[in-house]
């Protein structure tokens, strides 16, 4: 005799090698028998539901897809009695839970070694059938996620999906309409269970099977506390990163409930950093969670965002405290390690102070460096890790040479001071509008609108008439872009780019590229300009 289990909670199967017997566990009901009793309140629904999608998960890892999952194919072996009150959390719950059976897998896909999969996998039961279902896709595991979702909202509500929503009485005409509910995005109505829950259950149902959550991302936002799913902000988030609650973070931003690049209130040993306004990877940043760190990155979440404050990035924290690990998923995420906070500060300068810091960045640089895939006529930010080709020692001395005492005591300050990045707001050598060798993040994000346009971190040229001159391209021809400084109201933060030239004519691309309807980004402002005269260096690229 020979048994089978794929999982503690799926049926157990006995086979007789010889002849034909089968032998399954007696169960006592399925998920029906509590149900019709009622909704079953969190504390209890949460736990039967974990049971089920642990046994999925499990599944699934041996290539199994169940695909009628429903609430007759959980079985119970332990049911309880009777005119128990459900609504609570009651002592049932427990054994209800270690007795659970998944069955009933005739329509089930098994996955082979060569990736195909074996079986029928077609149909299923109308109510708890997904788009994909319905589409005649391929099935994956996130079809019995789906389902699964729709199960949870029956236990919470009490109810069949689609109860009390007028569906016809025969059978085709039910299939016809449901089929035609669910392809159109509608569900059963979230009113009807608890207000924490509607975020997963929602997300579980998603249209699009990419965005739901695997069934072991279920389990695991199911041990969440439901209060953290209640008004949810920025704010949050932050301390659930600062708290080092990984899975109450994988959630926040699976779920969709948070703005990940929004800004809080940065959190120092748990209490608030007073007016420091953070992201959520400035402070995983800042704590060196190079956990939480990739979540965000696999998130895409804006890494170079920086702070209004004292305008740093998450690798100006990461730096400032000697987060190896998190400095190399930093760079590797392209992150420019020689942006400028407000004091002139870069991450490859704060990490001089630290050896370990200093090493890796000069190891992920030199491995960038060496990558063949990267132009050496025309690196981008991203292609060489976050570093520019020139150093920041080479464009200060050049500032320097041209700018007299003033700027060498600058420059001086800069190199030989760390000044604490979240220092003073008063500090001398803080950047001001025109004095900056880079451009803007925010200058960089509009100019990103714009097709064929290619700018090397280190792309500055020289004074122009009436700015900063930049060097780039401009669908493979050279150009300049110039920086327009003035101290009117209009451009009172330095922000607008004014013309883009080819040595010294204006492009015919700049009408066509520079329109009003990439201006999307104030106070910075792209302008067409096919009058602009060239700067005097302009030609001197």
């Amino acid at each position: 005799m020979t048994a089978y289990c794929f999982y503690p909670s799926s049926l157990l199967l006995l086979l007789l090698q010889e002849g034909t017997l089968l032998v399954l566990e007696l169960c006592e009901g399925d998920l029906t028998k509590l149900t019709r009793q009622g909704p079953l309140s969190p504390e209890s629904a949460i736990p039967v539901a974990q049971t089920i999608a642990n046994t999925l998960n499990d599944l699934d890892r041996e290539g199994i897809l169940h695909l009628d999952l429903k609430q007759e194919n959980v079985l119970l072996k332990n049911a309880p009695e009777e005119g128990v009150f459900l609504g609570r959390a009651e002592s049932w719950t427990e054994a209800v839970c270690k007795e659970i059976r998944v069955c009933d897998f005739g329509l089930a896909k098994l996955q082979s070694a060569d990736g195909s999969f074996i079986g029928v996998g077609k149909g299923g039961t109308p109510l708890y059938m997904a788009p994909e279902q319905w589409k005649g896709a391929m099935p994956t595991a996130k079809t019995d996620v789906y389902a699964l979702g729709v199960l949870l909202w029956e236990l919470l509500s009490g109810k069949r999906a689609w109860e009390g929503t007028g569906l016809p009485e025969g059978r085709d005409d039910r299939r016809i309409v449901l089929r035609q509910r669910v392809l159109d995005g509608q569900r059963p109505s979230l009113e009807d269970i608890p207000t924490a829950l509607r975020p997963l259950v929602s997300c579980m149902w998603r249209q699009d099977e990419a965005g739901r959550p695997t069934a072991e991302e279920c389990s695991q936002f199911l041990d969440c506390p439901l209060n953290i799913f209640l008004q949810p902000s920025t704010d949050t988030l932050i301390r659930q990163v600062h708290m080092k609650n990984l899975v109450n973070v994988k959630a926040l931003l699976k779920l969709g409930l948070v703005d990940f690049n929004g800004y809080g209130d940065g959190l120092l040993m748990g209490n608030p950093l007073g007016k420091e306004k953070w992201t959520a990877a400035h402070q995983a940043s800042h704590d060196g969670d190079a956990k939480i760190l990739r979540i965000l990155v696999d998130a895409n979440a804006d890494l170079s965002a920086q702070d209004p404050r004292y305008q740093n990035t998450p690798a100006h924290l990461a730096a400032q405290q000697g987060h190896v690990e998190v400095l190399k998923i930093l760079g590797r995420a392209g992150v420019d390690m020689e942006a400028r906070n407000r004091f002139g500060q870069t991450p490859a300068g704060l990490a001089t102070w630290n050896s370990d810091a200093f090493k890796a960045l000069e190891e992920l640089k030199r491995d960038n460096m060496e990558d063949p895939v990267v132009n050496d006529t025309n690196r981008s930010v991203r292609a060489c890790g976050g570093f520019s080709s020139v150093s920041v020692s080479d464009s200060e001395s050049h500032r320097v040479a041209e700018g007299g005492d003033e700027d060498r005591s600058r420059s001086s300050r800069r190199a030989d001071e760390p000044t604490d990045c979240m220092g003073s707001d008063d500090v001398e050598g803080a950047a001001r509008p025109g004095e900056a060798l880079r451009l803007t993040r925010e200058e960089r994000e509009t100019l990103a609108f714009v097709s064929g346009l290619e700018i090397s971190e280190s792309s500055f040229l020289g004074e122009g008439n009436v700015g900063p001159i930049f060097k780039a391209t401009l669908h493979g021809q050279a150009v300049v872009i110039e920086r327009v400084v003035d101290e009117g109201d209009k451009f009172q933060q330095a922000s607008a780019m004014l013309s883009v030239m080819r040595r010294g004519a204006s492009h015919p691309n700049i009408r066509k590229s520079f329109g009003e309807s990439f201006c999307k980004h104030p106070p910075v402002a792209l302008l067409s300009a096919g009058t602009a005269k060239s700067s005097p260096r302009s030609g001197a690229m």
